[in-house]
C-alpha cells in the first residue's frame, strides 16, 4: 500500500497531503490557499509556486537572447573592420 506524504506549501506554509504518483515537473495544488505548485522534487517532496518556475524561464530565455545579440554585433563588428 502507497501512502501519500505531507508537503508544506511555500505560499502559506500549510502542510497538504503529496499524492503518491506525482512526478517531478507534474503540477499539483495546495488544498488551502489554492495555489498551483510544481513538483520539484520526490523524496522528501517539494513544491515550487508555478509563477516563480514560469519566471525564472523567462529570465534564462532573455539571458539567451542577449548573449546572442552581443554575438551579432561583434560579427558585424568583424565584417565592417575585416578581421
Amino acid at each position: 500500500m502507497l501512502l501519500n506524504q505531507k508537503t508544506r506549501c511555500p505560499v502559506c506554509g500549510e502542510y497538504f497531503e503529496f499524492e503518491y504518483d506525482l512526478k517531478i515537473g507534474d503540477t499539483t495544488y495546495c488544498v488551502t490557499c489554492d495555489e498551483e505548485l510544481k513538483v520539484v522534487r520526490l523524496n522528501p517532496p517539494k513544491t515550487k509556486r508555478l509563477s516563480e518556475i514560469d519566471a525564472d524561464h523567462y529570465e534564462d530565455i532573455d539571458d539567451h537572447d542577449d548573449y546572442i545579440e552581443e554575438d551579432e554585433e561583434e560579427e558585424d563588428d568583424i565584417f565592417k573592420h575585416g578581421s
